[in-house]
């Protein structure tokens, strides 16, 4: 900026137009860091989601009178499986990371027309206990993303 005889000025916005530029390059640059992040986030906790439960014992299923190999109902953590039903849940787990406006979204569900009775295992029912196999994998992966996020990177 300079003042000029006679009360005039000059304003060169030269200098800011490179200053905005920058700053749009930068905020593209963060913006595509984050959708990075967020996908390997999202492939983190995906890849725990559909770790299937171990399969009960051979003796458990006799001393249950079970004729069907069943996942194990008091592991802690997968998804439960029945040798019958093939892994209709554990294929039912979808991925996927969307951008808004001005935010970036991952989404893991489970359940759909594949395997309608995904919410009944997840947080059980009248007479059944739950088997989460979501929430489990949250608690398993928190800190692994927490640590992805937090680690400062260049894109």
């Amino acid at each position: 900026m300079a003042l000029t005889g006679g009360g005039s000025f000059s304003f060169d916005t030269g200098d800011l137009d490179r200053v905005m530029g920058r700053i749009r390059d930068e905020q593209k640059r963060a913006h595509r860091l984050t959708v990075s992040k967020m996908n390997r986030a999202v492939d983190i906790m995906y890849r725990v989601a559909r770790q299937r439960r171990p399969y009960i014992s051979k003796a458990q299923m006799k001393s249950e009178g079970r004729r069907v190999k069943v996942s194990d109902p008091n592991a802690e953590a997968g998804v439960p499986v029945a040798a019958i039903n093939g892994g209709n849940l554990q294929a039912s787990i979808t991925k996927g990371v969307s951008e808004k406006t001005s935010s970036v979204v991952g989404t893991i569900e489970a359940g759909g027309a594949r395997a309608p009775y995904a919410q009944y295992l997840e947080f059980g029912t009248s007479k059944m206990p739950a088997r989460p196999f979501m929430r489990p994998a949250i608690n398993l992966t928190r800190e692994a993303i927490k640590a992805l996020f937090a680690k400062k990177e260049n894109a």
